[in-house]
Parts: C-alpha cells; structure tokens; sequence
C-alpha cells in the first residue's frame, strides 16, 4: 500500500521553490489556495541520476516524456467538507480521482508546514488520518538543513480499519546545474531528498496484514519555477506476500510545455482560455500537411480527436460543449510536428 500521496501514481507532495541563494522561505515556497501543479510522466530507463552534494551536473536532457499527465489545485478548507475530520487545516490538496490532502500551516512551535491526512471521497469511502501530524518542513531551510519527524496513523475505511506509525526524513541534500530536454539548461538548482518509511496494521473483514512502505524522493527546484522541475521517486512496499517496487519520474509542464511548443510555427493561436462552448486554432501550414487536434484530461485519457483538414492556413473553431469543467490538455499535430497546450473548461 502505497504511502497517501502517491496513491495516483504521481508525486503530488508538498512542493517547494529554491530562489538563486538556495534558502526556501515560506513566503516564497509555501502553496497557496488557487496554486495548480501540473506533471508529467517520464520514461526513468537509463535517466536515474541522485547524486547528491555541492556543485553537481544532473543530465536529464535525454528523457522521454509520456502522454500521462497529473493535476492538483490548492483550494480552501471552507470549500471542501471532509475538512472538519482535519481540525487545524488550513490548505487542502484537491487531486483526480476524488483524492484530497489536507494540510497545515503554522507558527507553532516553528514556522512549518505540516501533512494531516487524506481522503478519498469515492465510494468506498476511506481515509488516513495523522494522530500529531507529519512535520514536512520547518522554515526557513537552507543547505545542509535536516528535518526528521515520527508520527502515528490511523485509517478507517468502509470495509476495515487500520493503524500504524512511521518516520520521514527531509534534507536539503545538493546543488547544481540541471540539463533538461529541449535545451533547457538551469543553475542554482536545489535538491531535496526525502527517506519515508511506515509499518500499518490494516484489518478487513477478519484479515488482518501488516504493510510496510518506504520511498526515497529526490526534487529539484529553481527559481523560475514554483513548483519542482523534476521528481523522483523510488518506492518500496511489502504486505507479506513479496516486495513490490517502481520508480518514477515527472517533469514540471510548465517545462515540458514550453520546449514541445517549438516544434510549431510562431505564429500558431490557440484561444480563448479559459473558455466554456469554443475554442479557436489558427496556424500556417505551408506544406498542406494533415493537421489534428486531441484532447485528454489530467489523467491521460483520451476524449477526442478531431482533423483540422490540410489547408496552407489552419483557421478552425472547435466546439468543446462536452467537456465538464476542469483541465485538460490540447495536443496539436502538424505532420510530424505538435504543441502540447493546457485547456481550462469554465
């Protein structure tokens, strides 16, 4: 059983931002209500690179980008119910599939920014619920910084209960230069590791299996961005019955956005957004190649495909009337060129 946050299999832990002099402060770092964290899945095969330490050179500019791609917003405890299990919350973490995270931010005893539980308000009904909290960063956090917290935790489900305890260590682990696909080169990048492990007693019906999970996390952050550049994670679970692991790796869209949209014309326009019944795509296409429009959710699933035709100049109105509101994403084909844009549907 896979620790809370990564239950969707992406890392939507709580992000930071390293400013030039690396020190993370909360007024720079801490999310938001109204902040939205988009990733995307990458291909680790020969990419694994965790070196740790000053002045490092992490390559990761030959990574190969999935189709998969995640979404999370930050809204307000007022709007979401399941907040009054939580008492003290003050950010909650809206994820897909009807998972939320709550989460705390405080002055006391330090200025940190602590992990209360989660919820998943599908049917069955379950939650994890943290009896003192799971302290993710105590600010400000420089180089060198290390942040270590027990905790105990609870989970109560429509078809079994459970209990347990752990402990999550976070260190302000490295520095360095960050290569990237696309020729994107960054530096004064920091590295946060984090080392979590946990041991949960979980009963259903009359079984009752203890489940142990462990992760090492490594994120990377840079100035021009809020949010990580990169994650990786290596996970670790095992319920008695043999040892299960993976590891992941996203890429922040922001960056991957902004390196595939150079395979299309300048001049390519894709408007309004946000939007309700319509969009617009306008684009030149001198060689009168086959131009495609896809559109998935934050999931990575498929809704449509629509054939803007061949014409020297793409000029088309696309009726979006079927989408509920939320965020999607625009895969432009020209060719063999594309643009991979986010779509707000109000």
């Amino acid at each position: 059983m896979k620790k809370i946050r990564i239950t969707i299999l992406s890392i939507f832990a709580f992000n930071l931002v390293c400013l030039s002099q690396l020190t993370l402060t909360k007024i720079a770092h801490e999310p938001v209500a109204g902040d939205i964290k988009t990733i995307q899945a990458c291909d680790s095969a020969g990419v694994l690179i965790n070196s740790v330490g000053a002045n490092q050179n992490w390559n990761f500019s030959s990574l190969v980008q999935t189709m998969a791609i995640y979404a999370s917003t930050f809204v307000l405890p007022s709007g979401v119910p399941a907040s009054s299990l939580f008492p003290g919350t003050t950010l909650v973490e809206k994820q897909v599939g009807d998972n939320y995270i709550f989460w705390k931010s405080t002055n006391t005893p330090t200025t940190q920014f602590e992990y209360l539980g989660h919820v998943n308000t599908f049917i069955p009904v379950y939650g994890f619920y943290f009896n003192n909290s799971e302290v993710d960063v105590i600010w400000p956090m420089s180089p060198g910084a290390t942040i270590t917290d027990t905790f105990s935790i609870n989970f109560v489900g429509s078809n079994g209960i459970g209990s347990g305890a752990g402990s999550q260590t976070v260190v302000f682990s490295g520095s360095g230069n960050m290569n990237l696909p696309g020729g994107k080169n960054y530096s004064n990048v920091s590295q946060i590791k984090t080392t979590y492990k946990s041991t949960l007693s979980m009963t259903f019906s009359t079984v009752t299996t203890t489940y142990t999970d462990s992760f090492i996390q490594y994120q990377y952050y840079h100035a021009s961005q809020k949010f990580p550049l990169l994650e990786i994670m290596y996970y670790y679970s095992n319920d008695g019955s043999g040892i299960v692991s993976e590891v992941s790796i996203f890429m922040n869209q922001n960056i991957s956005l902004s390196y595939k949209d150079q395979d299309l014309d300048i001049n390519y326009k894709f408007y309004p957004n946000p939007t309700k019944n319509n969009i617009n795509i306008e684009l030149s296409n001198p060689l009168n190649e086959i131009c495609t429009v896809e559109i998935t959710d934050t999931q990575g699933r498929k809704v449509t495909t629509i054939n803007l035709g061949h014409s020297a100049t793409i000029n088309e109105q696309v009726s979006i009337t079927e989408l509920k509101s939320g965020i999607y994403f625009i895969k432009t084909k020209l060719g063999q060129k594309h643009s991979v844009r986010k779509l707000i549907v109000e």
